[in-house]
């Protein structure tokens, strides 16, 4: 495998796995109550997960994706996105063969497990990478769903 997308493939992984560290990494609570959980979040939250996928690796902000429990995790998102961009130079990242499926879902927080493959292309090159069976731990922030943890 190519040296730039290991590093690429490395640093999503890490930045999920900062996430869940500093989160706590439980399903009972994040490290702090979700502000409006008495009220349904709108939107779908595989859709956010997947927003948030292609924000990372897209070398977007992914930091708003995140939970406000979190604010150290949203400027490691940020660094990490920076590098994530910096590393796939020149190379589409297709995440159409990423699948989400959710679980453990209340109206204030889902676990939402990610897998599947992500594929790289460099002009008429293009290499597959499995991307390693990941949980997320998904809260209700003001109506919205954010990242905050494993799950």
């Amino acid at each position: 495998m190519n040296t730039i997308l290991r590093l690429r493939l490395l640093i999503i992984v890490i930045s999920v796995s900062l996430t869940a560290a500093a989160c706590g990494g439980s399903q009972t609570a994040p490290t702090s109550t979700p502000v409006g959980s008495s009220r349904p979040a709108s939107g779908d939250p595989l859709a956010m997960i997947a927003d948030f996928y292609e924000a990372l690796y897209g070398g977007g902000d992914a930091a708003s994706f995140v939970c406000a429990a979190s604010p150290e995790v949203a400027a490691v998102f940020r660094q990490s996105a920076a590098l994530a961009g910096i590393a796939a130079v020149a190379a589409e990242v297709d995440l159409s063969r990423m699948t989400y499926s959710a679980s453990d879902q209340t109206a204030d927080s889902l676990t939402v497990t990610i897998s599947g493959d992500v594929v790289y292309r460099r002009g008429e090159n293009e290499e597959i990478v499995e991307y390693p069976e990941t949980s997320i731990y998904v809260v209700n922030e003001n109506g919205t769903w954010k990242v905050c943890g494993a799950g």
